[in-house]
């Protein structure tokens, strides 16, 4: 399979992707959202070799960054979830356009989960979906950056202590939380979520009663065609451990997957 980087525009943003034709016809393109900073760096080869799972058994591929990180264009403390709402819905409508296949399988991991939810329930036309961990909400994912930002790491490093300056930006792990961009997340969440019940979904979740637990049990209460998926495996996006990708959790996504084509 050959690779084909590109670049699309998503308002003022240019957004890099990688699309990655099937090996044999094209049964679906799967839109594979690249995981939010700082996790990201983490998920990135497990989601690559979901891609080329997926394209090993006729499933067109295309990943993207959301503007502000990755590739993409932007600085992440000026963008917001319109723009990375925007994102999304410039990723999906290319690879319709521009690829084989019609039929859009949307895969997110973490926040970008929590957007690929409520893509789907603002589009309706998504053919299924697989939501890796989600937070519930805004707050949750901030929560757990900070949970990250205050534990030392395995050799012992800890980073300074978190602090907001007196123009209002707050850094946690690297990142620049200004108060707009801080309330933005505040106000993202799943709780009223509407799920489509034409959408099936797999919430897949890799830790105990944690917050994407109650994401499929709140999806459950909605769809019966819902597979929560709980594999005890290491977290990728903390652990960013070099060559680091959990099989069984990349095996769950494909075979899912296939059983919806």
């Amino acid at each position: 399979m050959t690779l084909e980087p590109l670049y699309f525009k998503s308002g003022d943003q240019s957004l890099f992707g990688i699309f990655e034709p099937a090996a044999d016809s094209c049964k679906c393109v799967a839109v594979i959202c690249n995981a939010f900073e700082p996790e990201h760096v983490g998920c990135h080869r497990a989601l690559k070799k979901l891609g080329k799972r997926l394209g090993r058994t006729g499933i067109d591929v295309f990943r993207f960054d959301f503007a502000g990180m990755g590739d993409s264009s932007g600085d992440f403390g000026d963008m917001g979830f319109e723009q990375w709402r925007a994102d999304l819905n410039a990723a999906i409508d290319l690879a319709r356009c521009r690829f084989r296949c019609k039929e859009v399988v949307l895969i997110g991991v973490r926040m970008s989960a929590t957007l690929a939810a409520l893509a789907c329930a603002e589009r309706g036309d998504i053919h299924a979906a697989v939501l890796w961990e989600p937070p519930m909400d805004g707050n949750q994912f901030i929560d757990d950056l900070r949970h990250h930002h205050n534990t030392p790491t395995p050799d012992g490093v800890l980073l300074p202590s978190i602090h907001t300056t007196a123009d209002g930006v707050t850094e946690i792990v690297g990142l620049q939380f200004t108060e707009r961009l801080s309330k933005e997340f505040e106000k993202t969440s799943l709780h009223d979520l509407q799920w489509p019940t034409a959408t099936p979904v797999q919430v897949v979740t890799n830790v105990n009663d944690g917050s994407a637990a109650k994401v499929a049990a709140l999806l459950a209460s909605q769809t019966a065609d819902i597979e929560h998926t709980h594999i005890n495996a290491r977290l990728v996006w903390i652990d960013q451990e070099q060559g680091l990708v959990p099989a069984p959790v990349i095996q769950a996504i494909a075979q899912w997957i296939q059983q919806q084509l």
